[in-house]
């Protein structure tokens, strides 16, 4: 059961207080009361009040400065001073150190009612806002980014020194690595991480409508013009703009986006005023950016200007090791959201997933694994739940039955899939654990298929 909003009121004067406890009781608060600031503080430690009424000609500390600690000691309370209506100079002071509004004496009970009402609006809504940023850095921080591999570690080293400062960013990575959520995390990270989050795919804005879509134009530049509109540029001011696909974006306004970058100013289609933006612009590419360059389909200046800091998150066949850890994950959650009792992977299915190469990364491995805990009827997903590609990749090279060497190879390939299984797809690991070299491990992956 939720607990009903809470008032404290702080007044020296008894008359005055039990009036206010009583008439806010009525109106549905829980209300308490103190004679003096020393008491409300200690009172609200245990209280925690929405919203405080607070005198400020209380005796021994003042109300100024019993506002300035409430507000301190209860973060996001609500603080609405009471003064005489000669010295609006202390409301406006006490304003300065924290309070929310204030109301001069003799009040209105309507009046003060409709103040507390509206402070226990902003108070809601503020706790709405802190609550999705928590979520949002919880889902877009860097420990959301799941992986043990050192190919993974190292990358979201440097991607965390960089959500240090503000110059721009170039992330590669193959569709489906993850470079949106790693790009996320840095602007969560940022000092940029209350402003907004404007993403951009460059891929997908016509190209009549290009320029208009990253600086805005003045009504009536053109014939669809009806209103002015303001551009990602302007819309991300104060935040970061992300522009995914940047190769894709038209030559000819690479060079604008690089002046923007350069001046801090961008200029909307049918108007030659400029106007300031303050943006820290990342940019990711699904391409190897130099080859982009050489082939002429990125700027070589822009490239430059960019990429102050180049990321390349690796795909997934080059950290083998966190796809168990991937999977599993993606199972759990799936199930959670499904209801299902939590469920994980046979070691024969680890092996599978471990081995496949994964040419859609982690997306392709979200889907496997959902598709997985869709067509799996026991508490265990086996090799032969997974989509048939996937599930296949370790038989493609059976056993000669009925021979000892094919008793052998059978052994052979068996233990190897479980080494790998058990290190997590780590092949320098599993030749450990199995005693051999990891360059007899390679060639044993190649002759079974693995």
């Amino acid at each position: 059961m939720q607990r009903p909003n809470r008032v404290l009121v702080i007044d020296d004067e008894v008359k005055i207080r039990r009036v206010l406890v009583r008439l806010l009781s009525e109106e549905g608060y829980e209300a308490m009361e103190a004679d003096t600031g020393e008491k409300g503080l200690a009172l609200a430690t245990e209280f925690r009040p929405d919203v405080a009424l607070m005198d400020q000609n209380l005796p021994g500390m003042s109300g100024q400065e019993a506002t300035e600690r409430l507000v301190e000691r209860v973060p996001g309370v609500k603080v609405i001073v009471i003064t005489a209506f000669g010295a609006i100079n202390l409301a406006v002071d006490a304003m300065r150190r924290g309070a929310y509004d204030y109301l001069t004496k003799p009040f209105d009970n309507d009046e003060l009612l409709l103040r507390v009402g509206r402070a226990m609006e902003a108070r809601r809504l503020a706790h709405e806002v802190e609550t999705l940023r928590e979520a949002l850095g919880e889902r877009y921080s860097f420990e959301g980014i799941l992986g043990e591999s050192e190919a993974l570690r190292t990358v979201l080293h440097a991607a965390r020194r960089a959500a240090q400062s503000d110059v721009p960013v170039l992330v590669e990575g193959e569709s489906g690595t993850g470079k949106e959520l790693l790009v996320r995390a840095i602007h969560h990270a940022s000092r940029r991480s209350a402003g907004p989050f404007v993403a951009v795919n460059c891929a997908a804005v016509p190209d009549h409508l290009v320029e208009s879509e990253f600086f805005g134009h003045e009504k009536g530049a053109f014939t669809d013009a009806r209103n002015r509109q303001i551009g990602r540029f302007e819309q991300a001011s104060g935040g970061t703009l992300f522009l995914d696909e940047i190769s894709e974006m038209p030559v000819g306004l690479q060079a604008k986006l690089l002046r923007a970058l350069e001046e801090g100013e961008v200029s909307r289609v049918g108007s030659s005023a400029p106007v300031r933006v303050d943006v820290r612009v990342i940019a990711a590419t699904n391409l190897i950016a130099a080859e982009a360059v050489r082939s002429g389909a990125l700027r070589e200046d822009l490239y430059h200007r960019l990429a102050v800091v180049s990321l390349r998150i690796p795909p997934l066949r080059e950290r083998r090791e966190d796809i168990p850890l991937l999977a599993r994950h993606f199972l759990a959650a799936f199930d959670r959201e499904a209801g299902n009792p939590p469920r994980d992977f046979s070691e024969d299915a680890l092996a599978c997933l471990s081995a496949y190469d994964w040419p859609g990364n982690v997306r392709e491995l979200r889907n496997a694994a959902q598709s997985a805990a869709i067509m799996a009827e026991g508490e265990v997903i086996r090799a032969c739940d997974l989509p048939p590609h996937i599930g296949r990749v370790t038989q493609t090279t059976p056993p000669r039955a009925g021979t000892l060497a094919g008793a052998v190879e059978a052994v052979e390939r068996k233990l190897i899939a479980e080494a790998l299984a058990q290190e997590g797809g780590n092949r320098t690991r599993a030749a450990e654990r199995l005693a051999i070299t990891r360059k007899t491990l390679l060639a044993k992956i190649a002759q079974y298929g693995l």
